[in-house]
């Protein structure tokens, strides 16, 4: 029986702007230039206030903002992206530009996660992921979970670690004649087995058959960042990064903003308060906690 893993990869897309707009899907490599500032540091990040633009038609609408921001846009917008209309309004901040943390749903600093050297948020509400060091938000950017269907799964929500990764592969599970081809690919469930393969992201959000499709600037990012387990002799002696996987599972992507007399407001994503509170995700996790416990309860007991 091959063995089926849990993973966290990619989905490569050389969808044009054009063909994006029709089929309701991201376009990843404008998506990719989110990322192309940086500020020297969170605390230089200024508050961002967000106004309603309408346009008579959606080219109308892009030459008023601009056309090298409508990556950011895409994120921001996703509820209505893909299928504007001339009828339509977009959110959009009242500084663009900077920094994509500067937009973030997500906070920029979360105590929570102030003692791990590395953590990893995906959240299934609004289909967006996040990604900390000590505490401070270093990155976030879209994601598509796991849809339930006939051959598909919702995502396990809970806290995992990252395990191996490979920056490819092939899926176990590609039907006959086809080969669903992984690329940078970083594994946080080792006993279930559910994957991506090389299909778009869509814009409305959920449509996976259990991973977390990202984009390929992304995922190859994260595979680069993470520090996954430490086998010595096929011997797991050490747990990868934290990484939890929270939110309802629905099928489309809930709204970022609330409407207010003032205007837009941007949705804050609640983190748990302590993530080492949140359910142990997977046999793995529970058996780290089974050591870890051991291990305070023999620390606490030599005093």
């Amino acid at each position: 029986m091959r063995a089926k893993l849990f993973v966290l990869s990619i989905l490569v897309s050389g969808i044009s702007w054009a063909v994006a707009q029709q089929s309701g899907v991201f376009d990843q490599r404008s998506l990719a230039k989110v990322y192309q500032t940086k500020a020297p540091s969170l605390d230089v990040l200024p508050e961002i206030t967000y106004s309603y633009i309408s346009a008579n038609s959606a080219d109308a609408f892009w030459q008023t903002v601009g056309k090298e921001h409508k990556p950011l846009l895409q994120m921001l917008n996703r509820d209505i992206m893909g299928r504007i209309s001339p009828s339509d309004s977009l959110i959009v901040p009242d500084q663009l530009g900077l920094d994509h943390r500067a937009y973030s749903p997500f906070p920029k600093y979360y105590a929570g996660a102030e003692l791990l050297d590395k953590f990893f948020v995906v959240d299934k509400s609004y289909q967006l992921y996040a990604a900390y060091e000590f505490g401070k938000l270093v990155r976030w950017g879209v994601v598509s979970t796991g849809r339930k269907g006939a051959k598909a799964i919702w995502t396990p929500s809970g806290r995992f670690n990252f395990n191996w990764r490979q920056d490819f592969r092939i899926s176990s599970d590609s039907p006959p004649g086809q080969e669903w081809r992984l690329n940078w690919v970083s594994n946080f469930y080792l006993e279930r087995g559910i994957h991506t393969h090389q299909y778009a992201i869509p814009v409305v959000g959920a449509a996976s058959h259990g991973c977390v499709r990202m984009i390929d600037a992304d995922a190859k990012w994260v595979y680069n960042w993470h520090r996954g387990w430490v086998m010595k002799n096929k011997q797991l002696l050490e747990q990868g990064n934290m990484v939890i996987v929270q939110g309802e599972d629905l099928s489309r992507a809930k709204k970022l903003f609330v409407k207010e007399k003032s205007g837009p407001h941007l949705k804050m994503i609640a983190l748990p308060p302590d993530p080492w509170t949140v359910e142990a995700g997977s046999p793995q996790q529970k058996m780290f906690d089974r050591r870890r416990e051991r291990h305070q309860s023999a620390t606490e007991q030599s005093r």
